[in-house]
């Protein structure tokens, strides 16, 4: 029954399928239809381009003030030079260039004057500048604290150090140069931040540092432990064509003949040279608004210690005056008094130790 009942079952047929009219021809593999490839017209290019350059311009106006600007435009303003400012920050000339151009666009502002020899600060500019290396400064100080923090949970043994010193153009260069130093001896991590001398103070009362390292002999009334390391030659820094760069011995009648900057803000390292060489020199400056102008058009030469074996001088010169014309700056380690802790010590141990090697060696 079953195979009758297959048998007697009749199946229609599958009807065809359906064609669906198109206006498009089919498509021929060998010809290239023009409804295949569309090529964008001269209008479309362009408006796509203005979309790409507006979008472009959006994303640098969307870039608000921040600490990359501040420190490049800190650093080209202390330098006189967005090239040397580069070199400063490990940066290619053109991210400063472009950091500064930024800012200003921002503020609406020029903040400096481009000329062959360098840049200079307009008015606005030098307004800005202070303002600026406070905030910059604050900043520093921020993420040191949090650095500091961050090592004191995990147990850290780092060595924390404040250096006694005024900002500089090159301060980040000579902290980086004094942990690479301090590392490679003591074989400890260091960070060594850069603070005055109310301000180092208050981070040792507070047990943010380790110690306080002071270029010149601190206060008698701090009521701190004061450890003295050894002593340093004061040092004269001018520009590289300086007419006395090229001579290896200068004497204070040779210095006399230009300005020379004795920086009030260097805490103790003031307090032991003004008294000794202010009243040997005709032309001395405590502070300094315009340091492009000082250096470059007034010749003028800073006093400061002389550490050349740390390499932080490479955009000018340190000469030497004789040994009987030269005050020696002593070298402090300052910490709390009666709770020197064992990091303080093991880096006194080793500064002295390096002293005396480097005496030894008669640098």
């Amino acid at each position: 029954m079953t195979g009758r009942g297959a048998r007697a079952r009749k199946l229609s047929p599958t009807p065809p399928p359906r064609r669906i009219a198109t206006s498009r021809p089919p498509f021929d593999t060998h010809t290239v239809q023009p409804w295949v490839i569309q090529r964008p017209t001269a209008e479309k290019t362009a408006g796509i381009r203005h979309r790409q350059d507006s979008s472009e311009r959006m994303k640098e106006r969307a870039r608000p003030m921040n600490m990359t600007h501040i420190t490049y435009f800190v650093a080209a303003a202390t330098l006189g030079s967005f090239s040397l400012a580069a070199q400063e920050n490990d940066v290619t000339y053109q991210a400063v260039s472009k950091s500064i151009a930024n800012l200003e666009a921002e503020l609406g502002e020029e903040l400096f004057v481009r000329d062959g020899r360098g840049v200079s600060l307009t008015p606005f500019g030098s307004g800005l500048l202070e303002k600026a290396v406070e905030v910059k400064e604050s900043f520093n100080e921020l993420k040191a604290f949090a650095a500091h923090e961050a090592r004191r949970r995990r147990g850290s043994t780092v060595i924390d150090i404040g250096l006694c010193i005024p900002p500089f153009c090159n301060d980040a260069k000579l902290r980086r140069g004094v942990e690479r130093f301090v590392q490679t001896g003591m074989e400890r991590d260091v960070h060594v931040i850069q603070c005055s001398w109310e301000k180092g103070l208050t981070l040792l009362s507070a047990d943010k540092i380790d110690a306080l390292v002071t270029l010149g002999a601190p206060p008698k009334s701090s009521g701190c432990n004061v450890s003295a390391i050894g002593t340093v030659p004061a040092g004269l820094i001018m520009g590289p064509n300086h007419p006395l760069a090229a001579r290896e011995g200068i004497t204070l009648e040779d210095v006399a003949a230009y300005p020379v900057l004795i920086d009030q803000r260097f805490d103790c390292f003031f307090d032991e040279m003004y008294p000794f060489y202010g009243p040997k020199l005709p032309d001395v400056r405590l502070s300094v608004d315009d340091s492009d102008a000082f250096h470059f058009q007034e010749l003028g030469l800073v006093l400061t210690p002389g550490v050349p074996t740390l390499g932080i001088f490479p955009i000018g010169v340190m000469r030497f005056l004789p040994e009987l014309e030269t005050k020696k700056v002593p070298l402090c380690v300052v910490s709390i008094r009666g709770a020197k802790s064992s990091r303080c010590r093991a880096f006194e141990k080793f500064l002295y130790a390096s002293m005396l090697n480097l005496m030894s060696h008669g640098v």
